[in-house]
């Protein structure tokens, strides 16, 4: 900023600042100008002249410019020279000056004391004098204010619009104190250079004032470079980019000849209105209210608006298919709004010129189908005018880094490939795939993007572990010298930072990050036999596990049909397995093969044997076990057989298989079940334990049930749910498998996973949502095989947000961030062109509504309380589409 004392001046100085400021216009009009080198050097009499009259120093190197014909005279050749000859323009065009002025008026009634320069926003100039001195404005031989013969000619305060300006003048009669004591404000931005003048009968001595540009804490009206653009923005959640930077502005009158370019400090003024209200003070008559309805009725929703508002979003890691440009930026407009092509490619055209940083190198963005619809129609449009626009898959998918959460770790720097020994708490892990499991690392990083409710960004989320998407992380020429030693890994909105650490630094933060104290889940092994779903609640978790009892609990607030309806398997029964002794009865229990299990009795010192729960803690107590994860991997896998291989008494047995009746009441037995785990360890506020544990299918062949729910009891034995309740220091026999029973779903035509709120703006009322045809994993992708070759599985993902879609209503809009990349689905094309049909998504959106209320009461959330959901689209015999289905429901970790 400039301010200019009374003794650094003898009149107007502006500071030269950046003339371009206004050259959108000019470019336009020497575009369809008959003689273009007459209008380019009009500019440079016109738009680049002195307060003095005299040509400056970069204003003849412009002239020079212009008058060459030899040069590159395209509109952004025009530009950039222009940029590059005004090198010293300060950073924001803004600042206040006085001086004073000696009028000799004997015998002449006007004085010109200098001009105001085209492209200056919000001036304001005051005078004060004893004298009967008047205050003029002239543009050309235009008189704008002057009592004789101007636009404002009165005594008292009046204002009028001229050339996008409202121009204010206190009137002929100064104030209380003196007729001289006047002041002219123009809100706005000036089109062209602006004579100032005073008027009078008799000397005088007078004092100007003057200021003009917009406060840098409040915004600016034009980005010269990185540094400005990084002081205006915030950091912003759109759909598909968490912690862009994004930049808001409004051009007023926009249909105009001469509108006017402003950028907020989206930081102190984060919404458009007020900065209309508040810092340009459109609305000085108006409340607050009223204000809002007449700005949102002239900035959205219609083709005759006089205001356009929106963002320009900086994709940094992009990855730009000129190598000369870096990264890309965006222009974005409220996605519920059905912008015409003529005001995008006016406000391109605009924002282009006002903003150096952008390098040529901004696009349009339609943000719902709405806007991409209308771009689809105007296609030849938007490339007449050269305004390029591009896709959400293009946008998203061509990124060299996405963080997916920020945190700190310190490990060992490992490369993980598929069959590799599972990475430890210890490790810093590049995985060349998205792991099914994984146990507990001190970083994560993917060479393959991920999504948000992906199992792998789900524990990073819950264990706070930095995680992030890194092309070729291997290669990178920052990470490969650095492959099997000791680092710090932090993730940023940014980027990453990757460097050298020791093992003092190791321990220490592995000692900060662990609990402290050991730590018991609450369990009641007072139930100890199965229960029908619609008997239990919510409540009963501590019973049966959360991932039971929510599901039992969807009861309460979906329609029959769009949940599971089966049984629960309490703690209780699991205790009591792993409590019995493995050498008793086994032989004559009437179920069991004589002889099955006689290698569990082959210890001669120990001839009744052991039980599971004996048998583990001798196991956890060898010095090899503590102090090796390989070593624990290997024992604990042999023990899950020795649990899965152990004999289910016959009472035990027939309760099990008693359950089976539910949905075959006459014994023979058709249907296959899923077998689900349910602990007191997932599930949680707080802790979702996503992927700890192992869930499988029953079918009818299969024998006894009690066999599979052996299985999914052995999986509370798991390498990554072990390590994980070893560095919660969480109590391995507090923590007890129920177990969710209830028909497999077969081949269901959709899977998909869903966040009950909008994870990218908390303002709007929405859901973020994954879907994949099929049974294609979305929270574990894994390859599939396209017309592209093998490549990741890539779902459907989309936000539903509830966003203003005119002066009195709202709407739900589909923004869609990925579309899914299967071609294929159980050996056919695949049916639909999205996922999910409209009034599935619809029916989706209703259940997630109901959940997230109803849950939110139960767990008494806050504000930013979600729901983690799973649904189905169900299989059918006969051709006909399934059904929405909700298969598991527990709270989201943000």
């Amino acid at each position: 900023m400039g301010v200019v004392s009374s003794s650094q001046a003898s009149g107007f100085d502006w500071e030269e600042a950046c003339p371009e400021t206004n050259i959108s216009q000019w470019v336009a009009s020497c575009e369809s100008n008959h003689d273009k080198q007459f209008c380019l050097r009009s500019f440079s009499r016109d738009y680049l002249n002195h307060p003095s009259g005299v040509y400056s120093d970069k204003a003849v190197r412009v002239k020079n410019f212009l008058y060459d014909t030899a040069t590159d005279q395209t509109p952004n050749a025009l530009l950039n020279k222009i940029w590059e000859l005004n090198t010293g323009c300060s950073d924001y065009d803004h600042g206040k000056g006085v001086f004073n002025q000696h009028l000799s008026l004997v015998g002449e009634s006007v004085k010109v004391i200098g001009s105001i320069p085209a492209g200056k926003a919000q001036v304001r100039i005051n005078i004060s004098t004893n004298q009967d001195v008047d205050l003029q404005l002239y543009d050309g031989d235009t008189a704008l204010v002057d009592k004789n013969s101007g636009l404002l000619n009165g005594a008292d305060l009046a204002t009028v619009s001229y050339q996008g300006m409202e121009i204010t003048y206190s009137g002929f009669e100064g104030d209380a104190n003196s007729a001289g004591n006047e002041f002219i404000t123009l809100s706005g931005i000036t089109s062209s250079a602006l004579r100032v003048r005073l008027a009078g009968h008799q000397d005088a001595e007078v004092t100007v004032s003057y200021q003009w540009g917009l406060d840098p804490s409040l915004g600016a009206t034009y980005i010269i470079n990185r540094q400005v653009y990084n002081d205006l923005s915030v950091r912003s959640a759109t759909p598909g980019a968490i912690g862009i930077r994004e930049l808001k502005f409004i051009i007023k009158d926009i249909d105009t000849d001469f509108p006017s370019v402003y950028f907020m400090h989206s930081e102190h003024v984060p919404l458009h209105i007020d900065f209309a209200y508040d810092v340009l003070d459109w609305y000085p008559t108006l409340n607050y209210d009223e204000a809002y309805r007449v700005f949102n009725s002239s900035t959205y929703f219609l083709d005759a608006r006089k205001h356009l508002a929106g963002s320009i979003l900086a994709h940094d890691k992009f990855i730009n298919p000129y190598p000369a440009a870096k990264g890309l930026y965006t222009l974005q407009l409220w996605p519920t709004d059905p912008v015409a092509a003529p005001l995008i490619v006016k406000a391109h055209q605009l924002l282009t010129a006002k903003m150096r940083v952008l390098d040529g190198n901004l696009v349009y963005f339609p943000g719902s189908d709405t806007q991409t619809n209308i771009y689809l129609q105007n296609q030849a449009y938007f490339d007449d005018n050269e305004v390029a626009v591009i896709d959400s898959e293009t946008l998203f998918d061509n990124v060299s880094y996405t963080a997916m959460n920020l945190a700190e770790g310190y490990g060992t720097l490992r490369v993980v490939n598929e069959g590799d020994p599972t990475p430890s708490v210890n490790d810093v892990v590049i995985f060349t795939f998205i792991p099914n499991d994984l146990a507990h690392v001190a970083g994560i990083i993917t060479d393959t993007v991920q999504t948000p409710l992906s199992h792998i960004n789900l524990k990073a989320k819950q264990n706070n572990t930095p995680n992030a998407f890194i092309q070729d992380a291997a290669e990178n020429p920052f990470i490969k010298p650095l492959l099997n030693q000791l680092v710090h890994y932090q993730v940023n909105h940014d980027g990453f930072v990757i460097e050298p650490a020791t093992q003092a630094e190791v321990d220490q933060w592995l000692e900060q990050v662990r609990p402290q104290k050991s730590q018991e889940p609450q369990s009641d092994l007072s139930v100890v036999l199965p229960a029908r779903l619609d008997t239990l609640r919510h409540s009963d978790w501590i019973r049966f596990g959360a991932k039971a009892a929510n599901v039992a609990e969807l009861a309460q607030v979906l329609e029959p049909g769009s949940y599971p309806v089966g049984y629960a398997i309490p703690f209780a029964m699991y205790d009591d397995f792993m409590q019995m002794n493995r050498c008793q009865g086994f032989e004559d229990d009437g179920i069991t093969p004589d002889g099955k299990y006689r290698d569990l009795c082959d210890d001669s010192s120990d001839p009744n044997g052991k039980s599971l729960y004996q048998q583990i803690q001798q196991i956890m107590a060898a010095e090899a076990f503590i102090n090796s994860p390989d070593v624990r991997l290997e024992q604990l896998k042999d023990f899950r057989k020795e649990v899965r291989k152990s004999e289910v008494p016959a009472d035990m047995a027939e309760v099990l298989e008693s359950m089976r009746y539910f949905w075959d009441p006459d014994g023979d037995f058709t249907h296959s079940i899923r077998l689900r785990s349910s602990t007191n360890n997932e599930d949680l506020a707080g802790f979702n334990g996503a992927g700890l544990y192992e869930s499988n299918t029953h079918h009818p062949d299969e024998g006894l049930i009690g066999e599979s729910v052996k299985k999914v009891w052995a999986s509370l034995w798991t390498s990554r749910a072990f390590e994980e309740r070893r560095f919660y220091r969480i109590d391995h026999f507090k923590t007890y498998m129920g177990v969710l029973v209830h028909l497999s779903y077969g081949d269901e035509q959709v899977n998909g996973v869903a966040v009950t709120k909008n994870i990218y703006d908390r303002n709007w009322e929405g859901y973020y949502v994954n879907a994949q045809y099929g049974e294609i994993s979305v929270t574990n992708p894994e390859p599939i095989v396209t017309s592209e070759g093998e490549v990741g599985a890539i779902p459907d993902e989309f936000l539903l947000a509830r966003l203003v879609s005119s002066d009195t209503d709202y709407s739900w809009v589909q923004q869609y961030i990925r579309r899914s990349n299967v071609e294929t689905v159980y050996g056919q094309p695949v049916p639909t062109i999205n996922v999910l049909l409209d009034d599935e998504v619809r029916e989706l959106r209703v259940a997630m509504q109901r959940i997230q209320s109803h849950f939110k009461a139960i767990y008494a959330g806050d504000e930013d309380f979600a729901m983690d959901i799973e649904f189905k689209i169900t299989r059918t015999d006969d051709g006909s589409r399934g059904h929405l289905e909700i298969k598991q429901a527990r709270p989201w970790i943000d």
